[in-house]
C-alpha cells in the first residue's frame, strides 16, 4: 500500500509567534497532561525503588553497575523553592531518568533542611518587628512583608513567630513544588532535620559520637565569622551574603605616639598607640610613613594596662570580640578625633628601620576595612612626596605639617625586588616600580597601585601562614598581635554585618594529616568524577585548604552536641552524611517528614542508639538487649549495602568549599575505605533569568510553582535543560520556555496525525528495512547517529547538548527527510522516529512523552505484527537500540544530497529569472521548462571502478572553476560531461589524496552542468 502524502511542519529552534489566546490554550493543554500523568505515577508509586532482596551473587562492581544513587543538598524551608533550586535539582532529575532508561535501579531521594539560624532568625525578626511596631527604624523590607509576598494571609502571620510553624507550613509546600515539576523522587525517604525529627536526630548524635571517638573533634578557641545580633558564629548557611567567606589573619601593629598634637595630650603621651594591620609583617621593617584619612572620625579607646588605642570603631569591635579587652565583646570609648588632627603626629616602633614614622594624610583610605590607619614602605617615599606636592589646594593646609622629604629625614634606597602588594594579590611589574622611583604619581594612580595600598594598607607576599606559624612570627615585630577580619563582607540572616570573633567552639579537625591525606587521595584519583577540569580543581583546592571547622552554635534549630548540650550542631555539619540515612529512611520513617510516627519497620526513636546505627552502617555485632529484632535491622543493612557508595551528588558551585568537601571528609572518617567514598559530584553555576541575576530585590525572581503555572512544567524543564551545564551561571530564558510550549504542542499534534494515516496492521517488523529507498536509509542511519550522540551527552551530563540533539536536531532531520520524500514518508520510519524521539527526550519532558506514548504510540505499536514487548509506562522503557551500526560515509552522502537539493533549488530560481529576462518564456512551453528545471537526475555511488575514478578526476579538474563561454584548450564541451549524467565522486580523491568536498567546486560543477544542459538542450 502506498503511504499517504505527509508534510512535516518545522519545529526548529527559532521563535514562534502566536497569540495570547493560543499560548494559554496550548499551555493549559500541557498542564492538563502533566496533572493527569503525575497523578497516575503517584498512584502507581513509580518513583519508589527498593534494593533487591538478594544480591549476594553479585560482586561489588556488578552490584554498583546495576544501580544509580544520587542526592541533592537539602533546601531550606524558609520559603517557596525557586528556579535556583529547580536548576540544580534538574541535574539529578535528568541523570536519574537517563540511568533508569539504561535499566538501572535509580534512586533519587529528597529532604528539607531546618537546621541553623535562617528560620529561627526570621521568627525572631518577626517578633522584634511587632515590638517595634510604628518605629521608623525598621529598614528595608520587613519580615511581615516578605511573608505576605509569599501569599500568606495577615491573620496567619502571627503563627510564624514560632520557628516550628515554618517547618509545618513550608515543608509540604516544598514537596508540592518538586512534585509539580515532576521530579523522579522517592518521597518515602524524605525527612526534615533538627531535633524535631527524633530519628534523624538520633542518627546525627551517633555520627558525632563516632567522630569524637575517632579523635576527629577538639574543643578550642578559634576565630570565626560571628553575628553580634545572634551572639554566635555565623556558618555559611546562616548567611544572606558572603557564603564561603572565611576569617583572614593579619598582623596588628601598635605604633607608639612620640610627639602628639594638643588633642591627644589629655590622654598622656606614654601609652597612646596608633593601630595598623598588614598581611605581610616583614614589610613593616621598611615602613617609612603612616597614613590616616583626614576626613574620617577615629576613636580613642581605653585598653587593659591603662593604654589607649587610636583606631576605627569597626576595628575596635573586632579587637573586643577577639579577646583584647577586659570583657569579651565590650570596650570603653573615651573620645573621638578627626583624622586631620592626627596628621603630623610622630610614631615610634623599633621594628621599623626608621624607628620614627611621621603621620601623613591620604584620602584613599577605606574605613570599612582594617583600622583606618595604614603605613607605607620606603619604596614609596618619592611617590608619596610627589602626591602631596601635586594634588593642589585640597592638601594645601597640610603642607606645613608634611614639610619636605629632607626635613622628614627620609633616605631613598633601591626598591625591593619582585615586590607584591595588596589584598588583590596583583603583582607589581618592574615598569610600575620604575615609575614609582621616578616619582610618576599619575602613572602609578592609573595602575591603581597607590589607591589599593592606601585603601587597605595590606600587603601580600607568599602563601598564607597557619595560625601557629603566624603567632610565632608576630613576635618578631614590636607591639604586634594576631588580628582577624572576614575575607569579604558577610551579612547574617538576622541582617547584621558579621565580624570575626575568637570564641570557644567544638571543632572538626580537618587538618589532621592522615584524615586530610586520605580525602585528598580520593579527590585527586580517577575514582572521583567532577565532570569538568575546573570543577575538579576547585575540589582539590578545597580539600587542601580545609582546616579546623567549628560545628557548634548556641542559637538556632538543630541537633544538640551529644556530650555538651549547651550547643547545637550547625547546618553544614549535620548534612555531611545524610545520603547514608536516605538509604534506610523509608523503613524507619515511611515518608512521615518529622518522624512523628514510626515507619514500616515499627521501631520507635528511642530504640535507635549508637550500637544500632553502627550495626546497620558499620556491620558491627548485633547489639545486646536491642529492642529491634535482628531481621528488621538486616532490612536496613540490606538497603544501605546495596545503595552505597553514592554515585552522584549535584549542587551549586558555592557549596564546593563547605558542604561538598565536608561530605568527602566525613565519609573518609566514618568508613576509612576508598570504595565507600562518593564516586562523583556535579556542580553548576548560579541562576540567571533572562541574562540578569536572579534577585527578589530587583523583582527578577521566580518560584518553581510560578514558573510551572506560567509555562507548564514541561516548558519549564526544557528551559532549565537549555540553561547550561558548567560552573558558569545558568540562564533561564523565558523566550525558550515560551517557545517550548508551541513546539511541544505541535509535535503532539503531528504524532497524532501521522499515526492516524498509517495502516498499522500492514506493518510487520520482521520486514523492517525491506524496500527502503536511499532516502529512507539516510533517515534510518541519521536516527542511529543521534541515538549514539545523545547517549554520550547524557553520560557527560551535558544536558543542553542532549536537548539540542534529542529534540531540535531530530525535528530538523524529520523535516529534511519529509522534504526529500515530498511528504511520502515510510510508515515504518514514522513509527520508528516517534518511538526514538519520545525515548530520547524522556529525561527532560517525561509527562509529555508518557502521554503520547500511552495515548498514541503504544496502542499503535500493539496493532502491528511481530512487535517487541512494550511496557505499559514509557518511564519503565529502555534506551532505544540502533537498527544497525551508524555509517559515517552515508552521512556524507546524505549531506551532499541535501546540499545539491538546496543548490538546484537556488539555480532553478536563478535560471527562471534569466529566462524571463531574455524573454524566452514565450518560445518555451511549460513542458519544456519542466524538463529543463525539474528533469535533473542525480547519480552517485559509494564506490567507483578505477577507470571511472580517472574519468571523475578529469571531470572535476575540468569543472572546478567558474564556467566559461568556451571549452578549455584541447577539450570539447562533450568531454566535460556526459549527456544527462552528473558524475559525483564523493568517495574519490584528488591526486593529493584529499577528499573532494569543496562547496565552491561542487557549486561550479553543477552550475556548469545546468547551463550546458540549457545551452545544448540535453535530455535528462
Amino acid at each position: 500500500m502506498k503511504p499517504a502524502q505527509r508534510f512535516g511542519s518545522s519545529l526548529n529552534h527559532p521563535r514562534f509567534y502566536f497569540s495570547t489566546k493560543d499560548f494559554a490554550k496550548q499551555r493549559d493543554f500541557l498542564r492538563g497532561i502533566e496533572a493527569s500523568v503525575q497523578k497516575k505515577w503517584d498512584d502507581l508509586g513509580i518513583n519508589d525503588v527498593d534494593a533487591p532482596k538478594d544480591y549476594s551473587h553479585l560482586s561489588f562492581e556488578e552490584k554498583n553497575n546495576g544501580k544509580f544513587y544520587n542526592t541533592f543538598p537539602f533546601p531550606y524551608t524558609n520559603g517557596r523553592l525557586h528556579l535556583g533550586h529547580a536548576y540544580s535539582s534538574s541535574k539529578n532529575e535528568f541523570a536519574t531518568r537517563f540511568e533508569r532508561l539504561k535499566g538501572k535501579r535509580s534512586l533519587f531521594p529528597f529532604a528539607f533542611h531546618c537546621t541553623g539560624t535562617p528560620i529561627a532568625a526570621a521568627a525572631k525578626r518577626l517578633v522584634r518587628e511587632k515590638e517595634m511596631s510604628g518605629n521608623s527604624k525598621i529598614s528595608g523590607k520587613s519580615q511581615k512583608e516578605i511573608l505576605k509576598s509569599m501569599g500568606i494571609k495577615e491573620d496567619q502571620i502571627v503563627k510564624f513567630e514560632d520557628p516550628e510553624h515554618w517547618l509545618d507550613y513550608f515543608v509540604p509546600k516544598g514537596k508540592e513544588d518538586m512534585q509539580i515539576l515532576g521530579l523522579n523522587i522517592d518521597w518515602r525517604r524524605a525527612f526534615i532535620t533538627t531535633s524535631k525529627n527524633p530519628y534523624y536526630d538520633s542518627f546525627i548524635r551517633w555520627q558525632y559520637n563516632l567522630l569524637k571517638r575517632k579523635n576527629k573533634i577538639v574543643f578550642d578557641k578559634r576565630p570565626a565569622i560571628y553575628s553580634i545580633v545572634d551572639d554566635q558564629p555565623c556558618a555559611d548557611h546562616d548567611r544572606s551574603e558572603g557564603e564561603g567567606v572565611f576569617p583572614k589573619e593579619f598582623t596588628g601593629i601598635k605604633l607608639k605616639v612620640s610627639h602628639s598634637s594638643e588633642n591627644l595630650k589629655k590622654y598622656g603621651e606614654e601609652d597612646i598607640y596608633f593601630v595598623t594591620v598588614t598581611e605581610n609583617y616583614e614589610l613593616f621593617q621598611e615602613a617609612s610613613a603612616c597614613y590616616v584619612s583626614p576626613d574620617a572620625e577615629y576613636g580613642v579607646y581605653k585598653m587593659p594596662g591603662n593604654q589607649f588605642y587610636i583606631t576605627s570603631e569597626r576595628a575596635m569591635l573586632h579587637l573586643a570580640y577577639q579577646g583584647y579587652t577586659e570583657e569579651f565583646g565590650k570596650y570603653e570609648k573615651v573620645g573621638s578625633i578627626k583624622g586631620s588632627s592626627l596628621v603630623g603626629t610622630s610614631l615610634i616602633n623599633s621594628s621599623s628601620k626608621h624607628r620614627v614614622l611621621k603621620t601623613l594624610a591620604s584620602s584613599e583610605i577605606d574605613m570599612s576595612r582594617g583600622t583606618g590607619i595604614t603605613f607605607d614602605v620606603e619604596l614609596d617615599e618619592q611617590a608619596s612626596y610627589s602626591s602631596h606636592q601635586n594634588e593642589g589646594d585640597s592638601h594645601q593646609k597640610f603642607r606645613g605639617t608634611i614639610g619636605t622629604m629632607k626635613n622628614l629625614g627620609f633616605t631613598w634606597t633601591n626598591p625591593l625586588p619582585q615586590f607584591q602588594y595588596s589584598t588583590s594579590q596583583k603583582e607589581l611589574s618592574q615598569a610600575a616600580l620604575d615609575e614609582v622611583i621616578e616619582g610618576s604619581w599619575e602613572s602609578c594612580k592609573d595602575k591603581e597601585y597607590y589607591k589599593e595600598r592606601m585603601a587597605h594598607g595590606c600587603f601580600s607576599s607568599g602563601p598564607f601562614l597557619s595560625h601557629s606559624e603566624a603567632s610565632k612570627n608576630h613576635q618578631q615585630i614590636e607591639g604586634s598581635f594576631p588580628y582577624f577580619e572576614a575575607e569579604e563582607r558577610v551579612v547574617s540572616r538576622s541582617k547584621d554585618e558579621c565580624i570575626v570573633a575568637n570564641v570557644d567552639q567544638w571543632l572538626l579537625d580537618y587538618s589532621h594529616p592522615d584524615w586530610k591525606n586520605f580525602t585528598k587521595e580520593h579527590v585527586f584519583s580517577d575514582n572521583f568524577e567532577a565532570y569538568a577540569d575546573n570543577t575538579k580543581k576547585c575540589f582539590e583546592d578545597a580539600a587542601d585548604k580545609l582546616e579546623k571547622w567549628g560545628f557548634s552554635r548556641t542559637f538556632g534549630l538543630g541537633t544538640k552536641v551529644p556530650w555538651d548540650e549547651r550547643y547545637v550542631i550547625e547546618p553544614i555539619s549535620d548534612a555531611s552524611l545524610h545520603m547514608a540515612y536516605h538509604t534506610v529512611a523509608h523503613l524507619v520513617q515511611g515518608g512521615v517528614m518529622d518522624g512523628s510516627t514510626p515507619g514500616p519497620l515499627g521501631a520507635k526513636p528511642e530504640d535507635f542508639n549508637d550500637d544500632v546505627w553502627s550495626y546497620v552502617f558499620l556491620d558491627t555485632e548485633y547489639p545486646k538487649d536491642c529492642a529491634i529484632p535482628q531481621e528488621k535491622l538486616d532490612l536496613l543493612k540490606n538497603e544501605f549495602n546495596y545503595w552505597y557508595p553514592l554515585d552522584l551528588k549535584c549542587s551549586g558551585k558555592d557549596l564546593i568549599s563547605n558542604h561538598l568537601i565536608t561530605i568527602l571528609y566525613t565519609h573518609a572518617a566514618i568508613w576509612e575505605k576508598q570504595e565507600m567514598m562518593p564516586r562523583s559530584m556535579f556542580c553548576n553555576g548560579f541562576m540567571l533569568i533572562n541574562d540578569e541575576q536572579m534577585a527578589k530585590s530587583s523583582g527578577n525572581f521566580m518560584t518553581v510553582i510560578d514558573a510551572c503555572k506560567k509555562y507548564s512544567s514541561s516548558a519549564t524543564r526544557m528551559a532549565l535543560a537549555d540553561s547550561g551545564d558548567t560552573l558558569e551561571d545558568g540562564n533561564f530564558r523565558e523566550k525558550v520556555a515560551n517557545d517550548s510550549i508551541e513546539m511541544q504542542y505541535k509535535l503532539g499534534n503531528w504524532i497524532s496525525e501521522e499515526i492516524s494515516k498509517i495502516n498499522l496492521e500492514g506493518i510487520d517488523w520482521e520486514n523492517y528495512g525491506y524496500n527502503f529507498d536511499e532516502y529512507d536509509n539516510f533517515f534510518d542511519n541519521e536516527i542511529n547517529r543521534i541515538i549514539d550522540e545523545t547517549y554520550e551527552k547524557y553520560e557527560k551530563m551535558e544536558y543542553k547538548d542532549a536537548l539540542q540533539l534529542s529534540f531540535f536536531d531530530l525535528q530538523k532531520l524529520k523535516d529534511e527527510y519529509s522534504s526529500l520524500k515530498k511528504g511520502e514518508l515510510n510508515d515504518y520510519l514514522v513509527m520508528r522516529f516517534i518511538e526514538v524521539q519520545l525515548l530520547l527526550i524522556l529525561p527532560v519532558i517525561p509527562h509529555f512523552c508518557e502521554h503520547y506514548y500511552q495515548k498514541e504510540l503504544r496502542p499503535a505499536l500493539l496493532r502491528t505484527q511481530n512487535h517487541k514487548e512494550y511496557p505499559k509506562l514509557i518511564v519503565n522503557a529502555r534506551w532505544p537500540k540502533k537498527t544497525s551500526e551508524y555509517d559515517q560515509s552515508m552521512t556524507k552522502v546524505f549531506n551532499f544530497v541535501k546540499f545539491c537539493t538546496t543548490e538546484f533549488g537556488l539555480m532553478k530560481d536563478k535560471i527562471s529569472d534569466f529566462v524571463e529576462s531574455q524573454d524566452l518564456q514565450n518560445t518555451t512551453s511549460s513542458d519544456d521548462e519542466s524538463e529543463i528545471y525539474e528533469g535533473l537526475i542525480q547519480y552517485y555511488a559509494k564506490k567507483y571502478s578505477e577507470e571511472r575514478l580517472k574519468v571523475g578526476r578529469r571531470n572535476l579538474k575540468a569543472n572546478c572553476n567558474e564556467p566559461s563561454s568556451s571549452p578549455r584548450q584541447g577539450e570539447s564541451k562533450s568531454n566535460n560531461t556526459r549527456d544527462g549524467e552528473i558524475v559525483s565522486v564523493l568517495n574519490s580523491k584528488n591526486e593529493d589524496g584529499s577528499i573532494f568536498d569543496s562547496p565552491n567546486t561542487k557549486k561550479g560543477f553543477f552550475r556548469r552542468y545546468i547551463i550546458l544542459q540549457n545551452t545544448n538542450n540535453l535530455s535528462s
